[in-house]
């Protein structure tokens, strides 16, 4: 049985650790909250350039402290198609690099004065009023809990490290290296942070460096944490395109490689190290020389293991890209979207009326992706490629992207520096933005509903795939006209879209209705086929594109056009406060 003391010495241990814990993930989380604002610009500077995207990626997990969040946006963004492959390769390379300033935070003397950080970090928590200086809270207090934690800790393990079983285990590690290795890989795994693994790390060779733990049985616990930490990349490209998994293999190859590698040469780095550290003993002429504490000799370690495993892959990135493009094979004809770039806040600030003309033309871009996204259906109903059905996915996410860009852009301006007509211009940008943006929804509903039916084996008939080609291809010129209204202001081109759009409801409203007729006639009732049961489901989302496209020729074809009402003045005032 173990006695009061015990009891209460394991509580402060975990106590301590879950500290540790808590500060480290909520000061990432924070400051990933804090860096989101810059998303845009980040995507911005991927312009194919590998340095420029080794450079970012450094950076941004540096500012949010955490590789496996960039990893992850940067194959949210490949699966939207706004990033290529190649692009998101250097990022992966920067951000392993970025992530070791975490270990130097960790290593720095702030444990006299973490009271006070906590003490000021919560006096900010208590009484802000604003998001920023909330968020500037959060950051003292969870930098406050980490070292605070790491104080606990720091207690605690120094009287473990004098235990014998303690003391056997970290021999068990030292004459088996490859242990530690797995030890990484799995506590990272389940932590999902590296940074997490390697902090605590490095309190333990910091309570018992020279004694039980040895740099040959800790430093493989490090090297085994960059592997683990490649699951938030497999996690995320679950599910995604193949250019996003071979993102996430890029990942895993790029950081076992370097850990296999100075799994090799540790003998080397250890000895490296143990130089390294004496440069703080007395030297013969009487003088100390520069001494590094155990943390920093971890945190030392850490980033010279990821700047050479950096190094040598970026060196070899051509080569290794082109490698998993033969494992991961792109299929001939891959279509791919080019990055979206910025809106330029500044000019909405200054030149309002540029600005608005800037939020116009993007989305044109939205519209021509809609054009885009049923030219692909019209191409997968001929084919059924998969490619095409993906390629129609990546459009839609990029029509999202640039509502939501474009929703906080024009939400982002001074009203007080717009005329009437500026105002009513904005809102019915803003208007169209919405529409093409549900034209999307329907779009990839469409290729959602052609896609069940081949996955089904339910093959069209010829006389239904014609249908559906023939009014696809309506929709393509809907689109199309529309968009002409949208950029010209055509008042006659505006009515002749909302008159057609009458005659094509009505039109397949009686193919529907002989459809079914024709149907009944035959076989006495309507057939089980699961193109059957979805069939009035498809037409609605055809019909309900064509009336999208008629909203927006109402309001920019025909006399209708900007004029505000009392709903779009609220509208207007509630996304500002939002955004």
């Amino acid at each position: 049985m173990f006695s009061w003391n015990e009891v209460a010495f394991w509580t402060l241990t975990l106590g301590g650790l879950g500290l540790f814990l808590y500060g480290i993930t909520n000061l990432s989380k924070t400051l990933k909250r804090m860096a989101s604002s810059k998303l845009s610009s980040v995507i911005n500077k991927l312009s194919g350039n590998p340095i420029m995207g080794f450079l970012v990626g450094a950076g941004f997990t540096a500012v949010i402290q955490s590789s496996g969040g960039t990893s992850a946006l940067t194959i949210g963004l490949v699966r939207a198609g706004v990033m290529t492959f190649e692009q998101a390769s250097a990022v992966i390379i920067g951000a392993n690099v970025g992530t070791t300033i975490t270990a130097f935070i960790v290593s720095i003397p702030l444990m006299e004065y973490f009271p006070l950080i906590l003490f000021v970090g919560s006096v900010i928590l208590l009484f802000a009023t604003k998001k920023k200086w909330s968020d500037v809270g959060e950051l003292c207090f969870s930098l406050g809990a980490l070292f605070l934690g790491l104080w606990v800790m720091d207690i605690t393990l120094s009287t473990i490290a004098k235990e014998t079983w303690f003391i056997s285990l970290f021999e068990t590690l030292n004459s088996h290296p490859w242990l530690g290795l797995v030890i990484g890989i799995v506590a990272t795994v389940c932590l999902q942070s590296s940074s997490a693994v390697v902090g605590v790390v490095q309190g333990l060779y910091a309570v018992s460096a020279g004694s039980a733990i040895t740099l040959f049985g800790i430093l493989p616990v490090v090297f085994g944490s960059n592997i683990g930490t490649t699951s938030t990349a497999l996690f995320a490209s679950f599910g995604g395109s193949k250019e996003s998994k071979k993102v996430a293999l890029f990942h895993v190859l790029f950081n076992t490689t370097g850990a296999l590698l100075f799994m090799g040469i540790l003998f080397l780095l250890r000895d490296w190290l143990s130089d390294v550290s004496n440069w703080g003993a007395i030297q013969s002429d009487g003088s100390v020389r520069w001494y590094l504490s155990p943390m920093i000799q971890i945190a030392l370690c850490h980033l010279v293991f990821n700047l050479s495993t950096g190094l040598i892959f970026f060196l070899l990135l051509k080569p290794v890209t082109k490698l998993i493009n033969k494992i991961i094979p792109t299929p001939e004809g891959k279509k791919a979207l080019e990055p979206i770039e910025p809106l330029d806040y500044g000019l909405m600030k200054d030149f309002p009326a540029e600005g608005l003309a800037l939020a116009k033309k993007r989305t044109l871009m939205m519209f021509s992706y809609a054009k885009l996204m049923f030219e692909t259906i019209r191409e997968y109903l001929i084919s059924f490629k998969d490619e095409d059905a993906e390629f129609v996915h990546n459009i839609e996410s990029n029509i999202d992207m640039i509502d939501r860009q474009l929703n906080q852009y024009l939400s982002s301006c001074d009203k007080g520096n717009l005329s009437q007509n500026d105002i009513a211009l904005l809102l019915s940008v803003l208007k169209a933005s919405k529409d093409i943006e549900r034209i999307g929804d329907y779009g990839e509903n469409i290729i959602n509903f052609y896609s069940e039916i081949h996955e089904k084996k339910d093959e069209l008939t010829p006389e239904e795939r014609d249908f559906f080609l023939k009014i696809t291809d309506e929709v393509i010129e809907f689109v199309n006209e529309t968009i002409e209204v949208y950029d010209k202001s055509d008042t006659a081109l505006g009515i002749k879209v909302i008159q057609t759009r009458r005659s094509f409801l009505e039109e397949l409203d009686n193919v529907v209705d002989k459809h079914f007729e024709d149907e009944t006639s035959a076989k006495g009732t309507i057939s089980a086929r699961f193109v059957e049961l979805i069939y009035v489901d498809i037409v609605n989302c055809y019909e309900r594109v064509a009336s999208h496209c008629s909203n927006i020729a109402k309001i920019f074809g025909t006399d209708k056009k900007y004029k505000i009402s009392e709903e779009d003045e609220k509208r207007f005032a509630s996304m500002s406060e939002r955004y």
